[in-house]
């Protein structure tokens, strides 16, 4: 990543250490430390920053264990809150903006949602290409791009591999996993691709 970093300095903006490391305890904040030390020693003009579940900022205890960052790229997902399956659809939505406001008060810093949005299957499950849809042109018109905020489009394409690998990792058995696209597995467009601007 520093090499590329080095090399291209007008295509490489920013670094993200890790990944749900701290949250599943595949390192711990002293190794993700040293890790930032490394790369603001040898690619000083590079953003770093990590990305872990939004609640690691919100709670005290576990934000004092993040390094401090260039911006923070949380992953939001309205799917793991216990009342997703209960609550209106756009009830979701809501929760990326409350989320992404939330963390806006606590930090001077920009903000960029890694991960979010909702699945377009399995269908017996509930899960539709048009709510998928549904969701991000909501979220589009409620929380449009900005210098403090911005959203990523999770994901490219759907991965059937994913349900072992999250499995795997976890031991939950998540049906969902394969279905976060915009594209399908065959390449495909979603409907949800339309909205891409």
């Amino acid at each position: 990543l520093i090499a590329a970093a080095r090399a291209a300095p007008d295509l490489v903006l920013a670094l993200a250490l890790g990944n749900e490391g701290l949250f599943f305890g595949r390192y711990d904040a002293a190794q993700l430390a040293r890790a930032f030390a490394r790369v603001r020693s040898e690619a000083p003009n590079v953003a770093v920053t990590t990305s872990e579940p939004f609640s690691s900022h919100l709670d005290p205890a576990r934000a004092r264990s993040l390094p401090r960052q260039d911006f923070l790229l949380p992953i939001v997902h309205p799917l793991d809150q216990p009342w997703f399956g209960k609550a209106p659809s756009a009830t979701a939505v809501d929760f990326v903006v409350n989320v992404v406001r939330e963390l806006e008060a606590r930090t001077s810093l920009p903000v960029l949602v890694k991960e979010t949005g909702v699945p377009s299957g399995p269908r017996e499950q509930g899960f539709s290409e048009a709510a998928q849809a549904g969701f991000w042109s909501r979220l589009d018109e409620l929380l449009p791009a900005t210098r403090a905020h911005a959203v990523t489009r999770f994901e490219a394409f759907d991965a059937e591999w994913k349900i072992a690998s999250v499995k795997a990792q976890t031991g939950d058995l998540r049906p969902t996993e394969a279905h976060w696209g915009f594209f399908r597995s065959d390449g495909s467009a979603k409907r949800v691709a339309a909205g891409v601007r």
